[in-house]
């Protein structure tokens, strides 16, 4: 359970070949599916509804996993819809998320689409996601952690989803225990075929203009954020539409 004693609605740990397919989940008192330290995880036809303003009720957070797809979902949540997390500063020994597949989900709802942190310690490598929807999320597609969490963010590929925007950067908040010895790394992140809307819908259900796209590195030697592209690239606006043939950074 989660500190404030609201527990999950599911949570696997340490499972081989874990399937949760074709299944209705509604108003999770705190994260909806949690597995845990699982290998070959396949998440595939699950919808999840709970309440807009409820905290911390996210919906699919695969943990220090490995292999795991999540196919033709349906989130509606009061906080990130998907989020991939590895372990914090205080977890020993923390184990990487890798070879990740997320694709067709229509992502109604949520603070974050698609989220990859804070708690990344173990580090998260090898993401793929295609053709999913989130235009109605707070922070679209968002890569985060705390600038002493360590670990680091790579091989991350998104093509061919709508999101309002796509961020990677440092936050203030989940510092857990002593600082990593190095900070957290982004870099080798794929951008390709994306619609970014640039209008936020808020924790109020009220639209907000906001950057299509913020980079923000982390202010200490070795936290560049690096190779990040962004290819063929469409951001929509009320009054107009620019496309984006290339941007590497």
């Amino acid at each position: 359970t989660l500190a404030n004693g609201r527990p999950y609605l599911l949570h696997f740990e340490n499972v081989t070949h874990l399937r949760v397919c074709g299944v209705q989940l509604r108003n999770s008192p705190a994260w909806t599916v949690h597995p845990l330290n699982c290998v070959d995880v396949l998440i595939e036809d699950v919808s999840i509804c709970n309440p807009y303003n409820s905290p911390n009720t996210d919906g699919i957070n695969p943990e220090s996993c490995r292999d795991v797809r999540i196919l033709n979902c349906r989130v509606d949540v009061g906080d990130d819809c998907i989020t991939l997390k590895s372990g914090t500063e205080e977890t020993p020994s923390p184990v990487p998320c890798e070879n990740i597949v997320i694709a067709n989900c229509l992502l109604v709802h949520g603070h974050g689409g698609i989220v990859i942190g804070s708690e990344m310690s173990g580090g998260v490598e090898d993401v793929q996601i295609w053709d999913c929807d989130f235009a109605n999320s707070l922070y679209g597609i968002e890569i985060k952690a705390t600038p002493k969490r360590g670990g680091y963010v790579r091989g991350v590929t998104v093509r061919d989803c709508t999101a309002p925007r796509v961020i990677l950067h440092s936050v203030s908040y989940n510092d857990d225990g002593e600082p990593a010895p190095e900070p957290p790394k982004f870099s080798h992140c794929w951008f390709e075929g994306l619609t970014l809307t640039g209008r936020t819908l808020d924790h109020d259900h009220i639209w907000q203009d906001a950057a299509p796209i913020e980079i923000v590195g982390f202010d200490c030697h070795g936290g560049e954020i690096e190779d990040i592209t962004f290819k063929d690239i469409t951001i929509t606006k009320e009054s107009a539409e620019l496309k984006l043939s290339l941007i590497h950074i």
